[in-house]
């Protein structure tokens, strides 16, 4: 399987240049061909530092000469649309980077390409793929545990003034605690304070989230509280090496501690950020669909909610419903 990446920036070297070098490390049939960006020299510096074959400053003559099984998209939100499109028209599955464009017509307009190109995109919200949140899953559906009545989940940032952080980024903490609840989101109720935006709503399958996005609290840190049943779970995700890196869950039932764990599978793995915050794990998700040519559940498609309800906390609407009354599931354009 020839892989490629375009876009050879902090987040590739700090994330998916390791992951994908270790991936080709373990995985007799995985080849590291192009990697590309405008700036040539990080280009080169990439490639030499991961193990790629070539260094390109060009999409088109990449995806030419390559012919990649799969690539790989981590581009500014500003330019997916335009790079992660080129790609799927050409029929190449294709994994983005979050958010997913920088809007939901432009999502759309990823979904048409995916069409065009009779293939899939793969939307990179890493928090579904931590080896905390896995193992909170793993729990929650066993046959022990009853439905998700409740998630509570608390974002906090350290300083982040930028216009479109709800989007940009707290759109992490909507995808997680919809991913942790096992349902769809249908509709929500938005208050805006001074330094939180607090989100209220309701799944499809009747489960309450709750979700607080703070950008300038004191700390960078992610925290979550599920209800089911008789159950109670408590996680403390990993933000990169924060104060709750490698993660940790907490399982109750009655009351009484059932188990605790991270979910990471061995010790030397707790001071790998790419290990501990889902990257190696999403990565290789994608790379499984893409061998097994299966559509994988983190399609374009299943982010159009989410992508819908980051949008109007970013107009500050305080009520949200998915579909929008005049609208259909798949064409819900904001």
């Amino acid at each position: 399987m020839n892989v490629c990446i375009v876009g050879c920036g902090s987040l590739a070297r700090r994330a998916y240049g390791p992951v994908l070098r270790a991936l080709a490390d373990r995985r007799g049939d995985l080849r590291l061909g192009g990697c590309c960006d405008m700036q040539h020299d990080r280009t080169q510096v990439f490639c030499t530092e991961f193990g790629f074959g070539t260094a390109y400053s060009s999409l088109d003559r990449m995806l030419e000469r390559e012919l990649p099984d799969a690539v790989l998209v981590v581009v500014q939100p500003a330019q997916t649309a335009e790079v992660a499109g080129q790609v799927l028209r050409r029929g190449t599955p294709t994994f983005l980077e979050k958010p997913p464009g920088t809007s939901s017509a432009e999502l759309l307009d990823l979904v048409a390409a995916s069409a065009e190109g009779r293939t899939w995109g793969f939307v990179a919200f890493n928090r579904r793929y931590m080896p905390v949140v896995a193992l909170a899953v793993e729990v929650l559906r066993s046959a022990e545990t009853g439905p998700v009545s409740l998630v509570r989940y608390d974002f906090h940032r350290h300083g982040r003034t930028e216009p479109r952080f709800f989007l940009d980024t707290g759109i992490h903490a909507l995808d997680a605690a919809a991913h942790i609840s096992g349902g769809t989101l249908a509709r929500a109720s938005i208050s805006y304070e001074a330094d939180a935006v607090l989100v209220r709503a309701r799944t499809a399958e009747g489960a309450t989230l709750s979700i607080d996005l703070v950008p300038r609290s004191g700390a960078n840190l992610e925290r979550a509280l599920v209800v089911a049943g008789e159950r109670v779970l408590t996680l403390e995700l990993p933000v990169w090496l924060s104060l709750d890196a490698p993660g940790r869950l907490v399982h109750l039932k009655g009351d009484r501690r059932e188990s605790v764990g991270s979910g990471l599978d061995s010790q030397a793995d707790e001071d790998t950020p790419w290990m501990t915050n889902g990257f190696f794990h999403e990565v290789s998700a994608f790379l499984d669909a893409v061998e097994r040519r299966e559509v994988p559940e983190s399609r374009l498609e299943a982010a159009l909610a989410v992508m819908s309800l980051a949008e109007a906390i970013l107009r500050g609407d305080e009520a949200w419903a998915w579909p929008r009354p005049g609208s259909s599931r798949g064409s819900d354009v904001v």
